[in-house]
């Protein structure tokens, strides 16, 4: 684990930093047994477990992501720094993606999340896609793109057990985001 730590911190977070922007998508592969599971949902895509939204702020990057069960017993969204985020303690593999989003946009997009966070927005463990007073991850991510780009023709959700929802490939595959890059560690 410690080379992982390292290799993380002299290797993928400087290169990772370069290439960021307000906005842009990071995914990560979790390392824990609720990860894998995650990512066995997707049909096509398993690399990734678990998203969030990045943003610069007072001279730091900060990850907004919604997350659920023992690691956050109140619920409430999380405005998490980008080294704990990104973390090998944390994550085997993280892919970074671009919106495509301009910059206008990308400041209504980031606002709009910052309130949710304000607002201490609830994980949805119903994973509910219809209401909006309880998110989770790929959910919160996609309805702020809805924001962004003011359409939600690109969404695209998968459906299992009679229920509807969304899923990181249907965001890394199929939301119209670009990859920028991809870590393993």
């Amino acid at each position: 684990m410690q080379q992982r730590q390292v290799d993380f911190s002299r290797r993928v977070l400087p290169d990772l930093q370069k290439q960021m922007q307000n906005g842009d998508i990071i995914f990560r592969m979790g390392n824990d047994i609720t990860s894998a599971l995650f990512a066995r949902i997707n049909d096509e895509d398993q690399r990734f477990s678990h998203c969030g939204m990045l943003s610069f702020e007072n001279n730091s990057w900060y990850v907004y992501h919604a997350i659920g069960g023992e690691l956050n017993p109140d619920e409430a969204m999380w405005r998490e720094p980008l080294e704990w985020f990104a973390s090998p303690d944390e994550s085997r593999r993280i892919g970074l993606f671009s919106t495509g989003i301009a910059t206008a946009d990308t400041k209504r997009m980031l606002t709009v999340v910052r309130g949710w966070y304000g607002l201490k927005l609830p994980f949805d463990m119903g994973f509910d896609l219809q209401t909006n007073d309880r998110m989770y991850c790929t959910e919160m991510v996609s309805k702020a793109i809805i924001i962004g780009r003011g359409s939600a023709d690109w969404l695209k959700t998968s459906h299992r057990g009679g229920k509807i929802y969304i899923d990181t490939e249907d965001l890394s595959l199929y939301g119209g985001l670009k990859q920028k890059a991809l870590w393993e560690y």
